[in-house]
């Protein structure tokens, strides 16, 4: 948490509630229950744990996974678990003591992210594979699946409406999906290094993206344009979160810290300390009232977030806070969220209606040529084919031994 040495501790500050230790690798992916009374986690250990806020209740233990444990989710009404791994399955878990489960191979590569649909009738599954899929839950059925990205596939989320999907890759590219015609709809463009996390705001206006460059993008979806960057941190950004009242974003990162950015002010508020090492994975509850941080020592922290009690800060008051924090020297100036939205009339805004129509035309033929690349891709995998087919063909006459000559008569 913050350094009591150089800043005194106010009641409104995010506050460690409880520490959890027990997996025997990084944490991998972190998720509160809906009830807020638990907390579910999964590892590299290859195992996913439950873990109680009453402290007298010992956690339970899933096991079945037969490699790294890469992400977890709770279903809406808390009742299931679903996680995705590097064997290549995913598996939904039954909450209870006994953690049943039902499994299946879902990709033929490490699945590398896992997230239900906002009623719990779906789930989104990315992975090694460069493919995202999405399943029917109740009939455990495979629906469908998108094809684009050209490295591996690091997060995906969809949108509270179920009508978008976003996911972002190793291939520095953050990616619009529509689910009812399944397709692509836009790349967003600025990601330098590997998309860690992305997450759309909880208006649906916007969308996040953290990265291995340290920074922290977010997209203003109807424009496609880049509004807010926030290069506080100082090593890959890790995992990220909104708040549910859609005024904060939560963040960990390699560099051991957590941050907390205010989104109307576009600054950062609080870096917090806890792990050793990199912080790997956070999650808010679903109320907002706290959070939960992950690393790669193994352990998990519960804090109170405060922040909803807070009244609002001065300029002063933050930029006094932010400097005792050793923050201010690392933030870059941004637009202000709602500002950004709101405010039509600006010079920015003016410059952006004249930009908007050739802009959207360079969107819309980068999104023709990434298609007929991928098109090209596949004629080309089937002309190998057919001149290997080919070239057998050939290798098998020519082994035939020539017949002799005609005699003259």
């Amino acid at each position: 948490m913050t350094e009591p040495s150089r800043l005194k501790v106010e009641v409104n500050d995010p506050q460690i509630k409880q520490t959890f230790s027990g997996h025997r690798g990084p944490i991998t992916g972190l998720a509160i229950n809906p009830n807020s009374n638990e907390i579910a986690s999964s590892s590299e250990d290859s195992c996913v744990k439950i873990w109680s806020f009453k402290q007298d209740k010992r956690p339970y233990l899933f096991m079945g996974h037969l490699g790294s444990v890469t992400e977890l989710c709770y279903s809406p009404n808390g009742d299931t678990i679903a996680s995705s791994s590097k064997d290549e399955t995913v598996k939904l878990w039954t909450n209870t003591f006994e953690g049943r489960s039902v499994g299946w191979r879902a990709h033929n590569g490490g699945v590398t992210t896992i997230s239900f649909s906002s009623d719990g009738s779906y789930l989104l599954t990315g992975s090694e594979d460069k493919t995202l899929k999405v399943w029917s839950v109740s009939e455990r059925k495979f629906e469908f699946s998108l094809s684009g990205h050209r490295d591996w596939i690091k997060s995906a989320r969809f949108s509270s409406d179920t009508r978008m999907i976003i996911s972002g890759s190793d291939d520095s590219e953050v990616k619009l999906w529509d689910t009812s015609r399944q397709e692509l709809t836009s790349t967003l463009f600025g990601v330098e290094g590997a998309a860690n996390a992305v997450r759309f705001h909880p208006d649906g206006a916007c969308a996040a993206a953290s990265s291995t460059d340290a920074n922290i993008r977010i997209w203003d979806i109807r424009s496609q344009r880049l509004i807010q960057l926030y290069d506080g941190h100082s090593s890959s950004v890790t995992s990220i979160a909104f708040h549910p009242s859609g005024n904060y974003l939560l963040s960990s990162s390699l560099d051991s810290t957590l941050k907390i950015w205010d989104l109307r002010q576009g600054h950062i508020i609080y870096t917090l300390h806890g792990h050793e090492g990199g912080s790997t994975a956070v999650a808010f509850s679903k109320d907002g009232g706290q959070f939960v941080s992950g690393g790669i020592d193994g352990r998990i922290i519960a804090w109170k977030t405060n922040i909803m009690a807070s009244t609002p800060e001065t300029s002063s008051q933050a930029n006094s806070k932010t400097k005792s924090l050793n923050a201010t020297n690392k933030l870059r100036k941004s637009q202000s969220l709602t500002e950004t939205i709101k405010s039509e009339k600006t010079e920015e805004a003016k410059l952006s209606e004249d930009l908007a129509e050739p802009l959207n035309k360079i969107v819309s033929q980068l999104n023709v040529i990434t298609k007929a690349i991928v098109s090209l891709d596949q004629r080309v995998n089937k002309f190998e084919d057919h001149i290997k087919r080919i070239s057998d063909r050939v290798g098998v006459v020519s082994n035939v031994e020539p017949s002799a000559p005609l005699e003259e008569i």
